[in-house]
């Protein structure tokens, strides 16, 4: 099985002055910089909690153009594409950076990144059979995994909008943002003790971690660490 799939993409591409090509990928584990780009992680989450498998619904992903104006809603969407399924398992979940879709945008620069995670909406029902399992559990995020060598399914309705301050540019060439997605928290309280996601009164931090463990990088080589640290270096 595919570990993600991108459907019913509608790429809104506006403004004019050339058009290049973005690609966004995705990858799993904790966000790695400098010598441990270069590594592929084994994914460890909290003791005795084992993922199996990850699929979390997106519902849209959009740039905001550097030009646009935060009073002007016509500025907002340079692009949009979605909703497509994040859905990782097996050597997926090990750190591989993985790209998922590719669109032409209007070449410059881009100040802002946003993408939705939400349910899929009751008209929508032309989606393939990837989305099922999140259609019938009413869900946008769905973990599956074992606590302590008993198996659990974690399916719960998340409605985030996340948004990233950045400056890609986009001026000449192919470009790449990669959506990180760091599971190793998830099941951790603040205390360092297990979230059981058996248990119900686990499931709003849980939920809490996930939000607070995706994240957007400028990621043009495709190597999983933020371009902006490695010039940096």
């Amino acid at each position: 099985m595919k570990w993600l799939q991108a459907a019913v993409m509608a790429v809104l591409v506006s403004g004019c002055g050339g058009a290049t090509s973005l690609s966004l990928s995705v990858r799993a584990g904790a966000p790695r910089t400098g010598a441990q780009a270069q590594l592929v992680q084994r994914l460890e989450v909290a003791s005795g909690v084992n993922i199996d498998r990850v699929r979390i619904l997106i519902r849209n992903l959009e740039l905001e153009s550097l030009e646009g104006r935060d009073d002007s809603e016509d500025d907002d969407e340079e692009i949009e594409a979605g909703p497509f399924l994040v859905d990782l398992s097996g050597a997926a979940l090990a750190g591989d950076v993985q790209k998922v879709l590719e669109a032409d945008v209007p070449a410059g620069r881009y100040r802002k990144v946003k993408f939705k995670i939400d349910t899929l909406e009751d008209n929508e029902t032309s989606l393939d059979a990837s989305f099922d399992a999140l259609r019938e559990n009413q869900a946008s995020v769905l973990i599956e995994g074992t606590v302590d060598g008993e198996a659990f399914s974690f399916a719960a309705e998340l409605d985030v909008e996340q948004e990233f301050e950045a400056d890609i540019g986009l001026e000449s060439g192919a470009g790449n943002l990669t959506l990180n997605v760091d599971p190793t928290g998830w099941f951790v309280a603040a205390d360092g003790s297990r979230l059981d996601p058996r248990l119900s009164e686990s499931r709003a931090k849980i939920l809490e971690n996930v939000k607070h463990s995706l994240d957007v990088v400028e990621d043009h080589d495709r190597d999983g660490e933020d371009d902006a640290h490695e010039s940096a270096d």
